[in-house]
């Protein structure tokens, strides 16, 4: 899959209950953590990665404009688009609610198991969101209160 492509399943804005229910569906996959819990976890975080602290909207307005690119996983997906679970300890069977964040792709990937989250949200973190935000105002871009989702229509 291209990444026009795959972005084109992602045309569509919908309203933020619309993208809740779909995250639960798309959530179902992991193991250890619930789907319920997952949507909980993000709106907890008001929409926004825990390390850079950047609303996911600001995020796939940047990506659709192809300003930043999200990344090539397997034969038919990306990443960046989406939140991503991150254990903040590096444990992945420490499903405790204190050591799951909702992580942007971005972050996440740079991130990796080398940072401590503190290390990263409070130094690197902030260096993103500058980042993001300066190149969301430079283009001239408004925020939006709606989202988008590639199952949108699939369900």
């Amino acid at each position: 899959m291209t990444i026009d492509e795959y972005l084109s399943q992602f045309k569509e804005e919908i309203s933020l209950d619309e993208y809740f229910t779909l995250e639960e569906i798309r959530f179902k996959k992991k193991k250890n953590f619930g789907s319920s819990d997952w949507v909980e976890l993000i709106k907890s975080q008001e929409l926004k990665c825990y390390y850079c602290n950047t609303d996911l909207r600001l995020i796939q307005q940047l990506i659709m404009a192809k300003v930043i690119m999200p990344r090539k996983r397997g034969n038919y997906g990306y990443s960046g688009l989406h939140f991503e679970l991150d254990h903040k300890n590096f444990n992945v069977n420490d499903n405790s609610p204190s050591n799951l964040v909702a992580s942007c792709y971005f972050c996440n990937n740079d991130r990796s198991n080398l940072i401590s989250d503190v290390i990263y949200k409070n130094y690197l973190g902030k260096a993103r969101r500058s980042a993001f935000q300066e190149l969301f105002d430079s283009l001239n871009f408004e925020q939006r209160d709606s989202i988008r989702h590639h199952l949108k229509g699939q369900n």
